[in-house]
């Protein structure tokens, strides 16, 4: 490579790899990009949010329903033994 002659595009070349000039089109490409990107995983923050919600109203729900079959099993067993306590006292009597 001797009497090589450097031209004004190679050194040119050099400087944009040396600093890493990118154009800027580029640059804006990855701006959208970055800014997709995060709206993404705010959407997908967002949708676990919900779901979690919908889970913590079903459980509740449930919750409810088991201790409203509770209250009616625990009210007809009462009833029954107070059929029962009837029964008794007019056998007694």
């Amino acid at each position: 490579m001797a009497g090589a002659t450097v031209t004004k595009n190679d050194i040119l070349l050099k400087f944009v790899h040396a600093f890493e000039i990118v154009p800027s089109s580029e640059v804006e490409e990855k701006e959208e990009e970055e800014v997709e990107e995060e709206e993404e995983e705010e959407e997908e923050e967002e949708e676990e949010e919900e779901e979690e919600e919908e889970k913590k109203k079903k459980k509740k729900k449930k919750k409810k329903k088991k201790k409203k079959k509770k209250k009616k099993k625990k009210k007809k067993k009462k009833k029954k033994q107070v059929k029962e306590a009837e029964i008794c006292r007019k056998k007694l009597l």
